[in-house]
């Protein structure tokens, strides 16, 4: 079901019962790109635990359609990644870039 949203746009997710991210940390922010504003939730401590219920999974809120506890950085690229810059690593032929999450944050860092 959808609810009106909280930044004007669109619509968005129902928010999640209370103790879908109890303890944690919830955001509502369009993850997806389809204009619905979706429910992420980030549980510390790290390495992070976290889940997304998108519009474009019905708002589903099984742990199959949220990616809990380690959904993918593509359910919420937006929130998830960190986009390298464009100069950071493979202009010189012996440079090798690799991704981790180095700082424990459940974020992919370069």
């Amino acid at each position: 079901p959808l609810v009106p949203p909280t930044n004007g746009s669109g619509a968005a997710c129902d928010p999640p019962t209370a103790s879908w991210c109890e303890n944690s940390v919830s955001q509502r922010l369009d993850c997806d790109g389809d204009g619905v504003e979706d429910w992420v939730c980030m549980v510390a401590p790290i390495p992070a635990k976290r889940g997304v219920i998108r519009s474009t999974g019905a708002c589903i809120v099984t742990d199959d359609k949220t990616g809990w506890p380690n959904a993918p950085d593509s359910y919420c690229p937006v929130l998830l990644t960190c986009d390298r810059p464009t100069w950071w690593c493979g202009s010189h032929t012996d440079e090798v870039l690799r991704t981790a999450d180095c700082d424990g944050d459940g974020i992919t860092d370069y």
